[in-house]
């Protein structure tokens, strides 16, 4: 009977242990972020949320660069995603998304799964 109590309770604080782990706050670039979401549809919302000032600085940098791209000019419009993607890069910082998993993508999220934990939903 002891070793059916034990074992009935380290599953429990096992498993407790996982769940509260799956819903830890992370810290990491936007890039991170984005880059863990088992859904973009899903989880994009709380990583622009988050990381929204570092967005805004990073857009108003890539669209001043393309300004400067002559028409068509297809090589430095790239370097502009680039250096996009480099700003983005620098700012590091912590989001608590839960449907968000070091490693990529979790099984069984859907279109439907929404990311009210990371910020309020003004619909």
């Amino acid at each position: 009977m002891q070793k059916l109590f034990l074992t009935a309770s380290l599953s429990l604080a096992l498993l407790l242990m996982a769940t509260l782990n799956l819903h830890a706050t992370e810290r990491g670039t936007y890039i991170d972020c984005i880059h863990g979401c088992p859904d973009l549809i899903v989880c994009t919302n709380c990583c622009n949320e988050t990381f929204s000032s570092i967005l805004t600085t990073c857009d108003a940098n890539r669209d001043r660069c393309e300004a400067l791209c002559p028409p068509g000019n297809m090589d430095c419009l790239d370097e502009c995603v680039m250096a996009r993607n480099n700003c983005l890069m620098q700012d590091t910082r912590d989001f608590n998304c839960p449907h968000w998993q070091a490693g990529g993508p979790q099984p069984g999220m859907t279109k439907r799964s929404e990311c009210k934990e990371c910020h309020e939903d003004d619909r």
